[in-house]
């Protein structure tokens, strides 16, 4: 009996072992986004039919221009009470963040979500720099 106990419980206990082992494995092996320091001049951009207003959400938009005359599309919440982006338009910055990639379907952009009335007829790739900190190149 005392064996037939313990083989009950082992059998009860260790799936969820194993799945509390199969977790902690995931959140270890997440993969962090790489974090660049970039500089260039933040520019507004006004909204047009373009990829770049489609997937700012349909809106003027915020791009850093570099010093090779490329330029990087931008994300940028401000913690609470921190300047906003459009306090640094046209002005020399240092951004610290990362580089991400969404697909962005029609639905996603639809005029039932209030976004946008016009939309594109595929999903596109939309790739951003997410900033974490901002400031002035002095």
């Amino acid at each position: 009996m005392r064996h037939l106990i313990c083989l009950i419980f082992s059998l009860t206990t260790f799936p969820l072992m194993a799945n509390e082992f199969v977790i902690q494995q995931t959140d270890e092996n997440l993969i962090q986004p790489q974090m660049e320091t970039l500089t260039g001049t933040l520019i507004n951009k006004p909204w047009r039919k373009s990829y770049d207003s489609y997937c700012a959400g349909g809106s003027e938009y915020f791009v850093l221009q570099q010093a090779n005359a490329s330029t990087i599309t931008l994300k940028y919440t401000p913690p609470k009470g921190d300047k906003t982006l459009i306090d640094f338009i046209n002005q020399q910055i240092i951004i610290t963040g990362h580089f991400q990639t969404e697909a962005v379907s029609p639905s996603d952009r639809s005029a039932g979500n209030g976004i946008i009335s016009q939309t594109l007829s595929d999903t596109v790739f939309c790739t951003s720099f997410i900033i974490e900190h901002i400031k002035l190149n002095q």
